[in-house]
């Protein structure tokens, strides 16, 4: 659900008055990504039953790297809409233009971003609930199958990876289990007997999808084995996590913010 036109005004003319700054955060703002993405991970990931400890642990990880992405977001939406209130020399812009630009960048960051971030969350809590179910199942199906759409929208990176056929321990799954990318529809499916695609094979296959890392590397690994949805530090780190040194403690903090269960109310 997109941001009303009221909370819209009250962030844009908030930012020009000084009602809010980097020192002083939009609380609510926090909470509207907070909550939406909470609940695009509930929706993905599904109900967790009571003796399914290793799901319910690893949600506990998931939805505090949301709670802390969440954060960091809010922190770059108000960089971004402070840094075009003021022009080179410090004073401020003319209202008029600097609402201009603010509109085109509330819009990317509660509409188009945050509809794509929660499509990826959903996605991704998917994936991460089958790797649980994956491991869980080796001995039973120990083949994994990469299966694309097949239809046009799919990247040509993706659809050369459709049918590889690898073990569940094979390593090849720390890299090209999906998502890997963006909008990314491709999974994994459970054999119980299939034929190996040889190492040879492999890495023709899986040639243009590693091009493709190096360029995005945000989605180069298996969400299943990991306690983030989105990475938070190293190579391929999501943006937002990229703040100044200054405000780095802050972020470890997630500033000030409260947890993601205190937003939502869904504690585990």
């Amino acid at each position: 659900m997109p941001l009303p036109a009221w909370r819209i005004e009250d962030l844009i003319d908030g930012v020009f008055s000084g009602k809010y700054s980097l020192f002083d955060l939009p609380e609510w703002l926090y909470y509207y990504t907070a909550y939406n993405l909470d609940g695009s991970f509930f929706s993905g990931y599904g109900e967790i039953a009571r003796g399914e400890i290793v799901a319910r642990e690893k949600a506990v990880l998931y939805r505090k790297n949301l709670g802390r992405f969440s954060g960091a977001k809010t922190f770059q939406e108000i960089k971004d809409l402070t840094d075009v209130a003021f022009k080179k020399d410090g004073t401020k812009q003319p209202f008029a233009q600097y609402k201009e630009a603010a509109l085109k960048i509330d819009n990317n960051y509660n509409t188009n971003w945050l509809r794509t971030e929660q499509d990826s969350v959903f996605i991704q809590a998917q994936n991460a609930r089958k790797w649980v179910k994956f491991e869980e199942e080796k001995d039973v199906f120990p083949y994994l199958k990469y299966s694309t759409v097949a239809d046009e929208r799919v990247r040509q990176s993706h659809k050369d990876l459709d049918g590889i056929v690898a073990k569940v321990d094979d390593p090849i799954w720390n890299s090209i289990m999906p998502q890997n990318d963006w909008g990314c529809r491709c999974t994994v499916i459970q054999l119980h007997e299939a034929t190996l695609t040889s190492k040879a094979r492999k890495e023709s296959k899986t040639a243009k999808v590693m091009q493709d890392f190096k360029k995005n590397p945000e989605f180069k690994y298996n969400v299943g084995k990991k306690d983030y949805i989105f990475k938070e530090n190293g190579v391929g780190k999501a943006s937002y996590f990229k703040v100044p040194r200054e405000f780095k403690d802050d972020l470890e903090d997630n500033f000030g913010f409260p947890s993601i269960e205190e937003v939502t109310r869904r504690y585990l």
